[in-house]
């Protein structure tokens, strides 16, 4: 399935990123291998538009400044000519566009660099979604940076998880969660999360959070689809009605 291309012409690529300076959209790019990636945060501080007399305006005219927006607690190093995918979340939907650094400079919070306007900006394709329930599914299990954490329903591109309300400080709709280690079958993949929806529980003890999951290895998401779908498909109507008695919705 091939990923969506949501905006390639100039005019609104420039609009898109002095919006997105205006309204401090917060950008990801992963750093380190599949196997153990690191999210870095950044904000877009500078869109420098330099128009020239002999040419139109076009992506070679503007250029991005990007900013880490924190102390990461991660070591990590960017170049001049280095190559990268950036990624955000929008309304639930993960958008992306590639670019190439032209120069780095330090900034107070460590590192700031320049690319120029991207080609155009992509939303990622999604499988048509099954919602696999996973709370009694013994082989399927979810670790966040090494803590156990029930999963209440699973799909290839996200999941419904319980998170303990003595957490609930420490995560906010839009926030990155870092270091998820997911099994399923005996499939073990390691990524990244973005909250995309959060509430207290009923039982007074944990948070229904909604994870949209980034940054996955090359193969780890159609393998996961595949799983969850082959899972889905193998429970009848009558056992899942059996099994899942008590669905989400009604749960929460």
């Amino acid at each position: 399935m091939k990923d969506k291309v949501k905006i390639n012409d100039f005019q609104e690529l420039y609009k898109f990123f002095l919006s997105a300076k205006q309204g401090k959209t917060v950008f990801y790019i992963s750093f380190g291998d599949p196997s153990d990636q690191a999210l870095v945060d950044f904000q877009v501080c500078e869109v420098r538009y330099r128009p020239q007399a002999t040419t139109k305006a076009n992506s070679e005219n503007v250029t991005l400044v990007l900013e880490a927006m924190r102390n990461q607690g991660f070591k990590f190093e960017v170049e001049t000519a280095d190559q990268f995918r950036i990624e955000f979340v929008v309304e639930g939907l993960i958008h992306y566009f590639d670019i190439e650094v032209t120069a780095v400079n330090n900034s107070d919070l460590g590192l700031r660099f320049s690319a120029k306007l991207p080609e155009n900006l992509c939303v990622k394709s999604h499988y048509e979604e099954v919602r696999l329930p996973a709370k009694r599914d013994r082989k399927i299990n979810m670790t966040i940076k090494g803590q156990n954490v029930e999963v209440a329903y699973l799909s290839s591109d996200g999941a419904s998880v319980f998170i303990p309300q003595a957490n609930f400080n420490d995560i906010q709709v839009g926030k990155a969660i870092r270091h998820i280690e997911l099994t399923v079958d005996g499939f073990i993949v390691k990524a990244n999360a973005e909250i995309d929806h959060m509430r207290r529980h009923m039982d007074g003890r944990n948070i229904v959070t909604s994870l949209k999951f980034m940054f996955f290895g090359i193969n780890d998401e159609t393998t996961l689809a595949s799983i969850v779908e082959q899972k889905s498909a193998s429970l009848s109507s009558k056992d899942a009605m059996i099994r899942y008695a008590q669905p989400f919705e009604m749960a929460s």
